[in-house]
């Protein structure tokens, strides 16, 4: 094992066995940790390139920077010169950054190409637990700025991108494992993390409930549905995923009570009593509406069957909470929203539930 370690994935260290190596002066930092996530050698030209700022101020930068480098390092062999290119002795310094990826090369296509609900080989899942164990953060390079030059910024940013959905992948496939063979309690930490960084995953989201569940944790389930749908609705969606709202309704089934519910009082002719006939598409329209929870505005002329349509759907479901009866008064029929404001004016009341 090479005694010099550089650490990028997270907070940056740099170690030369057990002492912790400082370099103070900011750009030579920077200069550094660039160097370190190259992997290989990188031409003079293209570090002039890349620190354009810098060679804009300081034509001859590199060799002096190359130099100072040298001397704030344990071993000056470390840094390696030859001709035009510079960099790192790779092969006398670990940098996490090639050990992840040489560990999921190892992985191969076995977490991607097995089902989820199918176990992995325990190799795999070693393997996979020391890629995540190299991090010691959530970011590539957290806390390192390199706005100061742009083209290096863009180059780290490119990298931090692919590097952590890496991260994100290798999550959630441990998370997955762990849930298959019933180890909850390691699944739920890595779905926590995992949703951190990517906190509108449907699959991340439905796994959490779903283990909630199996708990036995309904009112914490129910709360995080309700969680969802608030993040959701934030970014734009129009709600939770159908398998997230497919597994909490199967929730109010099982918690539901046999209460008596008030009916709906229907202020209507009294011939509105007989059979509904035919209208069977909009019933089923209806329904598949509040399956997916949507509201539906049910408008039209006088006399059309409006309300008998409403009242047929409402006595065939289980739940009168969400049916609201307005009405249009004659001296409102030009207002905007005018069925919006009767609603609010007579049916949603501080008792009533939403």
């Amino acid at each position: 094992m090479n005694q010099f370690h550089v650490y990028l994935l997270g907070t940056p260290k740099i170690h030369f066995g057990k002492k912790t190596i400082d370099i103070d002066e900011p750009f030579l930092k920077l200069f550094f940790y660039y160097l370190a996530f190259q992997n290989s050698l990188i031409s003079r030209e293209e570090l002039e390139i890349a620190f354009a700022n810098k060679t804009a101020s300081s034509p001859n930068w590199v060799a002096k920077a190359s130099s100072q480098l040298k001397a704030s390092l344990p071993d000056a062999g470390l840094i390696i010169s030859i001709d035009e290119f510079i960099g790192l002795d790779f092969e006398h310094t670990d940098v996490d950054l090639t050990q992840f990826h040489d560990l999921l090369d190892d992985v191969g296509q076995i977490p991607w190409c097995t089902a989820r609900t199918q176990k992995l080989p325990r190799k795999t899942v070693n393997l996979l637990n020391r890629a995540l164990g190299l991090w010691n953060g959530n970011h590539f390079l957290e806390g390192v700025d390199f706005s100061s030059e742009p083209q290096a910024e863009n180059e780290v940013r490119k990298i931090a991108q692919e590097v952590e959905k890496l991260r994100g992948n290798v999550l959630e496939r441990l998370a997955d494992y762990y849930h298959t063979i019933g180890d909850l309690q390691s699944a739920e930490p890595l779905i926590q993390q995992a949703l951190k960084e990517n906190n509108t995953s449907d699959y991340l989201h439905y796994l959490q409930m779903k283990i909630l569940v199996e708990r036995g944790e309904m009112p914490r389930a129910r709360e995080y549905y309700r969680k969802v749908t608030k993040v959701m609705l934030s970014h734009g969606r129009v709600g939770p995923a159908p398998n997230l709202v497919a597994l909490y309704q199967e929730i109010q089934k099982e918690i539901s009570v046999d209460i008596p519910e008030p009916q709906p009082t229907w202020d209507i002719h009294p011939g509105i009593d007989m059979p509904l006939v035919g209208r069977e598409k909009i019933l089923t329209q209806l329904r598949l509406s509040r399956k997916q929870q949507q509201s539906v505005l049910l408008l039209g002329d006088v006399g059309q069957g409006k309300t008998r349509v409403l009242k047929e759907y409402a006595d065939k479901i289980s739940s009168r909470a969400d049916v609201f009866y307005i009405t249009c008064k004659p001296n409102e029929v030009n207002l905007s929203y005018q069925p919006f404001k009767s609603l609010f004016r007579y049916q949603i009341t501080p008792e009533a539930s939403l």
